[in-house]
């Protein structure tokens, strides 16, 4: 199944952007409290205040609301402010070929790569490599296939952008401000 990309991809201005790490704290007697988080990096909810936007963007956005089917089917979305990496370690010392490996930033997140904005992938030992020949990009889940790496090989980007993988958090509310314009609320979600 290919995720849809979010039709204004990366969002516009204006919107809340909330870090959630999923957190469980517990509050003792004492006064003192202790936490746990399961996730490595925290997860973002977007709360997306569209003031006074035209037919044609209302039409896209309840359209793009439907092919989801509501909230029932995630998408992907650029993030408005972090969408941008550049020096992407991509992976080392693969052993099996063709291994199946993953795309990470200098602070070891993975990413979903939009492959139409990969400045330049290089091999340590080859050079530039190319999507289609030397390795395989699934935008959906994340997994890069290479064809042929030696052991002591190591890839990288020089910049590339990426995904989050998001689903609607909320219904799709549109208010008639006057005749032709509309105000309307919509939270999305990232998904882990």
């Amino acid at each position: 199944m290919a995720l849809n990309i979010f039709p204004t991809s990366p969002l516009p201005a204006g919107l809340n952007r909330e870090w959630a790490w999923n957190e469980n704290i517990a509050q003792y007697d004492s006064g003192e409290q202790q936490g746990i988080s399961p996730w490595i990096r925290p997860l973002a909810r977007y709360s997306v205040p569209w003031k006074n936007i035209s037919d044609l963007t209302q039409d896209g956005l309840s359209s793009f609301y439907n092919l989801q089917k509501g909230r029932t089917t995630p998408f992907l979305m650029k993030d408005p402010d972090e969408f941008r990496v550049n020096s992407v370690f991509v992976t080392s010392g693969a052993v099996t070929e063709p291994a199946s490996l993953g795309m990470f930033d200098l602070s070891s997140f993975f990413m979903r790569v939009d492959t139409t904005t990969i400045g330049s992938m290089t091999s340590n030992k080859s050079g530039f490599v190319t999507l289609g020949n030397e390795y395989d990009y699934d935008q959906d889940t994340g997994n890069l296939t290479v064809k042929s790496i030696d052991t002591d090989d190591y890839w990288t980007a020089t910049s590339l952008q990426h995904f989050k993988k998001c689903v609607f958090d909320s219904k799709y509310q549109e208010n008639v401000i006057i005749w032709g314009q509309f105000s309307i609320r919509l939270a999305i979600k990232e998904l882990p």
